[in-house]
């Protein structure tokens, strides 16, 4: 049986590679372990706050956009503020959830991305070591906290942005 040239190289990068694989990744879940329950809880009560902190504001403020606009007549400004607290209650929950569960998610996969991307930064073969160690650990949580400043700053620019261009619109829809 002839073995193709190359496949013992081949053969020879995987069992030297394969281990090295192995313990990045371990060391990247053990990271990740350790720091994700930091991140959850920044995220979680960070957006958790943000939403349930904005939740009066962003009702308040639809029911007076709906009342203003001009693009609605009186029967459909009474069903949309009849209607207008089960998106932004369905909001509440979505939002809520998904903040839980893209906090557990953050805070693992982090460090875990940030161990193998430590072996490809220059320098030498010991500070590749110690950056396999200390890269994705801190900068995770200080991720977390930017996370929910973006957040925050999403909900409340983008949400009166989409609002006034309902109280600037003229004319009626189709809806009425």
């Amino acid at each position: 049986m002839n073995v193709p040239k190359g496949f013992l190289n081949h053969l020879l990068y995987f069992i030297v590679f394969f281990p090295v694989f192995l313990s990045l990744f371990f060391l990247g879940c053990i990271k990740g372990a350790i720091f994700s329950p930091f991140v959850l809880l920044v995220i979680a009560f960070g957006d958790t706050g943000i939403i349930i902190g904005l939740w009066p504001l962003h009702l308040v403020w639809s029911i007076y956009c709906i009342i203003k606009s001009k693009k609605f007549g009186p029967f459909m400004k009474c069903l949309l503020i009849l209607l207008v607290p089960i998106p932004i209650a369905l909001w509440t929950v979505v939002g809520v959830a998904g903040s839980a569960i893209m906090g557990a998610m953050y805070g693992f996969i982090w460090p875990v991305m940030e161990t193998f991307r430590a072996i490809s930064k220059g320098g030498s073969i010991w500070m590749k070591l110690i950056r396999c160690f200390t890269d994705g650990t801190w900068s995770c949580v200080r991720g977390a906290c930017t996370v929910v400043r973006d957040f925050a700053d999403f909900s409340f620019h983008s949400y009166f942005s989409v609002m006034d261009e309902l109280l600037e619109s003229k004319g009626r829809s189709l809806l009425n």
